[in-house]
């Protein structure tokens, strides 16, 4: 099991649940000691985790680290692509750089680790991919709109590349999940003022974790968080366009 942006939030406790399971898990992050951290929690709980700082923005910095994944711990039959970053502030207040740095991380990243872990995947016809979208990659958002359209992208990514393998690899056991959090209070950013707030549900990491796990093992391929989150999904976009 590999997990992005496992340092902390979502990502660490996806590695420790994980590692609670009996998980091998690598670790990858820009942190050095945020990693140093979830892989101590993990091998005190009596798991085993490896730690690599990657920034998964760079595609040789990806490749490579996979490659070391490889001679430590064997093949991965499971990507959990959590790594990503948010800014709240209108469109033009934007910078280029930022704009390329929000699409580098959420998006880009994704090819990469697809290209470095889904040929083997795809050979040894098993495997799960998991990426972490958005509420925002399904409903767009204001002062959020670079990182909506990132998870957008992140969303359309994994429905197309489903679609393709189920007709290029049809005897393929590889699964695809994508994940729509609401909000999770890991604390690295102040919540983004969106439509409806009063519906817009808050939810702590080990919570949300616990919802995206019991989702994988069902096989889902879309997941909310919270579960319920579909639901208040569809009745905002009722809500949106039967509004005047």
């Amino acid at each position: 099991m590999r997990v992005t942006g496992a340092a902390h939030g979502m990502g660490k406790e996806m590695a420790l649940k994980l590692s609670e399971q009996g998980a091998i898990v690598v670790c990858w992050d820009i942190s050095q000691d945020g990693l140093n951290e979830t892989v101590k929690e993990i091998e005190e709980g009596g798991g085993k985790a490896v730690g690599d700082v990657v920034d998964v923005s760079d595609r040789e910095q990806v490749l490579a680290a996979a490659q070391r994944v490889r001679d430590q711990v064997g093949d991965v039959t499971m990507l959990f692509n959590n790594a990503g970053i948010i800014s709240c502030k209108p469109l033009l207040q934007h910078s280029h750089k930022e704009l390329h740095r929000i699409f580098n991380v959420n998006v880009f990243s994704q090819f990469y680790t697809l290209e470095a872990f889904l040929p083997q995947m795809l050979e040894m016809k098993k495997g799960h991919v998991i990426a972490m979208s958005s509420a925002a990659g399904v409903q767009g958002a204001a002062f959020i709109v670079p990182y909506s359209s990132s998870k957008f992208a992140v969303t359309g990514l994994m429905d197309s590349l489903h679609e393709e393998v189920r007709y290029s690899h049809s005897n393929s056991n590889v699964k695809f999940t994508t994940v729509h959090p609401f909000i999770v209070s890991t604390g690295l950013v102040q919540a983004p003022r969106i439509r409806f707030n009063s519906l817009t549900p808050i939810t702590s990491p080990k919570k949300a974790v616990e919802t995206i796990i019991d989702g994988v093992l069902r096989d889902r391929e879309v997941i909310f968080v919270p579960s319920y989150g579909e639901i208040l999904y569809r009745v905002a976009k009722w809500v949106i366009l039967n509004s005047s």
